[in-house]
This record gives structure tokens, C-alpha cells and sequence, in this order.
């Protein structure tokens, strides 16, 4: 894993044996729990990873890294967790339709496109009572409300039939 990006989360992800789990320690406690749920010594006190400037994080996350290969997803996540380690399970694309929490927000909408047939799709992220931010209706197809738009434009019907005859428009 490479940490040349600062503000790049994926430093934060880490690959187990089976999987992958996103970690975000950031006490001191959050370290030397993660450390122990890896079976790992404290490495803020390894002499071998200390430089003038500080501790080597380039050699911890490795040392984190390798680690975390030794377990499975389900037993990292119940080790961070006894360990009181800031965690989250990161779903494969399959798994996400499936998880409780997508479920129990409702946060895909499944239905059938005009002439695509069934598909699903996130749907916004906020969604108020009072305020609703559903989804109304599917992407328009290319040239679908050309006619609509031009008439709003002040467009005449005889133009419009020009401009698509024209194939200036759809």
C-alpha cells in the first residue's frame, strides 16, 4: 500500500485473507488495540521503526498490512472489535444488496426500465419526510424530450420538424 496521497482514503483499507475491512485508529488506545488484534507487539515502540523525524508509517502500515493477511474478515472484525478499534466491513459488489444496513435504509431502488428491463440503483444518500428525493422517473434516451425542450425555447412546431429532418436534432 503506498501513502504518497495524504488526503487519499484508501490508506485506510486494508486486505485480510478472504476480504477487506477499512480501519481508521486514531487514539492511542485505537493503535495498541489494533496492534493486539493483530498479534502484533507495539510497533510505536519499536526502536527498529523510529527515525529523526518520527515513527516510520511507511513500515507500520506493511507491518498492519502483512498482519491483517493472517485472518479471515469475520475474524479481524470480531478481533478490532473486542479491541475497541474504529472499523467497517467493506462489502464486495455482491454483498451489497444483501447487507442489513443497505436493507434496513431502503438505500436501493429496484425497478423496471422502459425497455432495459429490471435494474437497481442507489438512491440519494438524504432522504427527508417533508422534503422528499426519490427518483421520478429513468434517464431520458437520447433526442426523447428534444421536441419538449424546443418548444419551451419558443420554438415552432414547423422549425422543430425541420431540425430533425435536418438531423440537427433527434
Amino acid at each position: 500500500m503506498h501513502y504518497a496521497e495524504p488526503l487519499n482514503h484508501a490508506v485506510f483499507v486494508r486486505q485480510t485473507a478472504d476480504g477487506y475491512v477499512c480501519i481508521m485508529p486514531v487514539q492511542q488506545d485505537e493503535w495498541l488495540g489494533l496492534f493486539k488484534a493483530l498479534d502484533l507487539p507495539n510497533l510505536l515502540l519499536d526502536p527498529a521503526l523510529q527515525t529523526e523525524a518520527g515513527i516510520d508509517t511507511e513500515q507500520v502500515a506493511a507491518r498492519v498490512d502483512a498482519a491483517f493477511l493472517n485472518f479471515t474478515t469475520a475474524d479481524a472484525a470480531r478481533r478490532l472489535e473486542d479491541n475497541q478499534v474504529p472499523f467497517a466491513l467493506i462489502n464486495a459488489r455482491e454483498e451489497v444488496p444483501d447487507d442489513p444496513q443497505v436493507k434496513a435504509t431502503e438505500a436501493l431502488w429496484e425497478f423496471e426500465h422502459p425497455w432495459a428491463g429490471p435494474m437497481r440503483q442507489a438512491r440519494p444518500p438524504a432522504r427527508f419526510s417533508e422534503t422528499p428525493a426519490e427518483i421520478f422517473r429513468c434517464s431520458p434516451e437520447l433526442g426523447e424530450h428534444s421536441v419538449e425542450v424546443l418548444e419551451e425555447f419558443g420554438f415552432e412546431q414547423a422549425r422543430i420538424e425541420s431540425l430533425r429532418a435536418q438531423k440537427v436534432v433527434r
